[in-house]
């Protein structure tokens, strides 16, 4: 597997910065946020899994040891999985994370209009499963709607080696369009048809404090977890303000299973990071969004 290409001299630079998203389909940023800041977030997301019996007695927290208890996602028992899941996901710094000015200010340079962060903010608690349970190839967009102008930052909260599950990028893959959907079993159980041994495919031993953005149309899926260990990462969405999106863009992750916003802050100091900002443009549910990015150009005869 190939490595990616590292966007760190292009901070600061617009124009490189989108030249590399429109090339490649992805930025990747090492150390773009302190590590001291995700470290601070990393510790209270491990905090609420200890409290809720999902790390193993006699570890270290840090370790992240999995218990009996830790039930991957999309397997039964759900009850499982979403007590541990409204846990984590009531955790202020964690949806926070996602408005950090390090962030922000790529996103700004990527747009170059103002930016709306979507208040839904996905974290993601990888244990080692079969592999077949591992999230497949596949793309944001069909999943997400409303804009194809999105783009997606995945963060590790913690060092992540390739065997615990890093995500990997299929470097100009976004310029295909949007491809069809088909069902998986996995983290999503969507995925495109695409060889997952490609020899193309990207990933890096990601540390804490790494960024990686990537278009909504660029093929994306996670390594097999083969380690004792669960892997925490967080997906945070940004779009033009103005753009359209879907209302379900505005609830928790899994609302219906996870309570709303007001039972999952109370207790915060501040709700800038889920409240929606005046301006934002609700999509008409019945209206598919075209996919004609303007981000990134799509090779010749590419299907919508």
């Amino acid at each position: 597997m190939q490595k990616l290409v590292e966007a760190t001299e292009a901070l600061g630079d617009a124009g490189r910065l989108r030249s590399m998203l429109d090339r490649d389909g992805y930025v990747f940023l090492p150390g773009l946020l302190s590590r001291e800041r995700v470290a601070r977030t990393r510790l209270e997301v491990l905090q609420g899994l200890a409290k809720v019996g999902w790390l193993r007695a006699g570890e270290p927290l840090d370790a992240a040891a999995p218990s009996a208890k830790a039930i991957p996602e999309g397997v039964a028992p759900f009850d499982v999985y979403f007590e541990a899941y409204a846990k984590v996901q009531s955790i202020q710094s964690y949806h926070e994370l996602a408005h950090e000015p390090e962030v922000l200010a790529v996103m700004a340079d990527l747009f170059g209009v103002p930016v709306l962060a979507q208040p839904m903010k996905i974290l993601r608690l990888g244990v080692s499963t079969p592999e077949r349970w591992t999230t497949p190839s596949h793309q944001d967009f069909p999943i997400i709607d409303g804009t194809v102008d999105f783009v997606t930052a995945w963060i590790p909260l913690g060092d992540c080696e390739p065997a615990l599950g890093g995500l990997k990028i299929l470097p100009g893959s976004h310029r295909a369009g949007r491809m069809e959907v088909l069902p998986a079993t996995g983290v999503g159980a969507v995925r495109v048809e695409v060889d997952e041994d490609d020899e193309r495919f990207c990933t890096a031993e990601y540390e804490m404090g790494d960024v990686l953005i990537f278009h909504s149309l660029t093929v994306h899926g996670a390594l097999p977890n083969t380690v004792d260990r669960i892997r925490v990462s967080a997906d945070f969405r940004y779009q033009a303000l103005t753009a359209p999106l879907r209302e379900a863009m505005l609830h928790p992750h899994y609302g219906g299973l996870i309570p709303d916003w007001d039972v999952l802050t109370e207790g915060w100091t501040s709700d800038h990071s889920w409240v929606t900002p005046e301006g934002v443009v609700i999509a008409d549910d019945n209206d598919r969004a075209p996919v004609t990015p303007t981000l990134v150009h799509l090779d010749a005869g590419a299907s919508a």
